[in-house]
Order: structure tokens, then sequence, then C-alpha cells
């Protein structure tokens, strides 16, 4: 109901809100998400299944991979203007108040004092609606219009890239010259094959060492002590 202006500050509603809000959103909305991860609490209100049309699920074996990425690309527009707005972070979709890392990304077609064009949007945006599979709304007609759009990092960031990694896609190196960088994971484990990917990517780095901050049972991702520094988020 928020997407449509119908929202409260206490997250209720009533049910001319709900309805108005689900044919407005119906064919401009999808959330992704891993096929069985949405919890439905007992107290849930029956009419709520109806917001499965809005739900796509990636049937991945969780054994070998699993869709765990937390985005959101949204356009907003009206008579006046459009521009778009891309949220990538660490949380869920609850209601929970943890502390999280996140990065909002504002854009525009027009060239604004500190916009910069930032490569990989416009290849995620594409494959997110590949995924999502609204009417109207074409991958490669996306790509062509999020090329376009300049972004607005929080101040003091500088992003030069956005990659989406897929189990069927090659991940493109962190960096290549290695020269003055460092890489930061922030995750709250880590997976052996995610783990030697990071450090094929930094192979040119003068200072590969690592500093996990948190050795959990039987892990055998740190017990291979990655070679690469390391951050953790506590969740």
């Amino acid at each position: 109901m928020h997407l449509h202006a119908r929202g409260r500050d206490n997250g209720g509603g009533n049910k001319s809100d709900f309805a108005s809000a689900l044919e407005a959103l119906r064919d401009k909305v999808r959330f992704v998400v891993q096929r069985g991860r949405i919890h439905r609490g007992r107290k849930l209100p029956k009419i709520t299944a109806v917001l499965d049309q809005l739900v796509v699920e990636m049937d991945y074996r969780e054994r070998v991979s699993s869709w765990h990425p937390k985005l959101a690309l949204i356009c907003h527009e009206n008579d006046q203007r459009q521009f778009w707005r891309l949220w990538i972070g660490s949380r869920n979709l609850t209601m929970s108040r943890d502390l999280d890392l996140g990065l909002v990304l504002d854009g525009e077609t027009k060239k604004r004092k500190g916009s910069q064009e930032i490569a990989g949007i416009d290849t995620l945006g594409a494959e997110l609606a590949r995924l999502a599979k609204l009417p109207n709304i074409h991958p490669e007609s996306l790509a062509r219009e999020l090329r376009s759009v300049r972004w607005t990092a929080p101040s003091g960031i500088e992003v030069r890239s956005i990659d989406l990694w897929l189990p069927e896609t090659r991940p493109v190196p962190a960096f290549m010259d290695g020269e003055k960088r460092k890489l930061v994971v922030v995750s709250p484990f880590l997976e052996d094959g995610f783990v030697s990917t990071l450090a094929q990517s930094t192979a040119m780095s003068r200072d590969r060492s690592s500093s996990p901050l948190f050795r959990p049972f039987g892990s055998s991702a740190l017990r291979a002590r990655p070679l690469l520094p390391i951050s953790r988020s506590s969740h």
C-alpha cells in the first residue's frame, strides 16, 4: 500500500486501500524471492493470498545455490519528471529494526552536479525485468533506458560499477590493477566457492591478508583462510 501512497505509518490500512493498491500495482511490481522462503504467519489474513500474483519464485536448489540478492529498482514518474531509485542492502523484507548495510542511488537522465554513469546497472535492470516478466516492460528496452540515466551516490561514496552475480554468469573481477585498493566483504556467512572466487579476483593485490572476526563451528570456508580482507556484519 505504501507503493501506492495508501499506507499508514503503523503499517495498517483498510480494505479499500488494499484493493486499490493491488489493482494499481498488478502490472507494475514484482517481488523475486527464493522458492519456499516466504514466511506465512499463523495470524496472516486469508485475503493476503491474492498477493501471490506479485511474487516470482526462483527455483534454485539451495544445496547448490539460492536467490539471495537484496535490492529494489523503482521508477517514479509524474507529469513533470521521471526519476529512478536503486536500493542495495542486506535487509530482508521483514519488520526487523536491526542495523543493516545499505546503499541508495538516485538517477535521472538530466545531468546534475555530482551525478555519474555507473556501469552494470543497465544489465542488472534487464535481468530483473527478465525474471519479473512484467507486461509491457521489455528487458532490452529497459537496459537502453537505464544506460541514459546518471546516478547520484551519497556524499563521500564513489560507485564505479554494480554487478548481479547469477549461477549462470561469470563474476566480474572486483578490480584488475590491484593498486591501492581494498575489498571488504560484509556477509553473515562464508562459503568455499564464493571465497575462492573473491580470492581469484584479488590475485594481483599486494596485500591479501585475511581478518575473520568470527569463526563458526564447522566452517570450512574460514578454515581455508581466505586471502583477502574480510569484514563481517552481525545479524
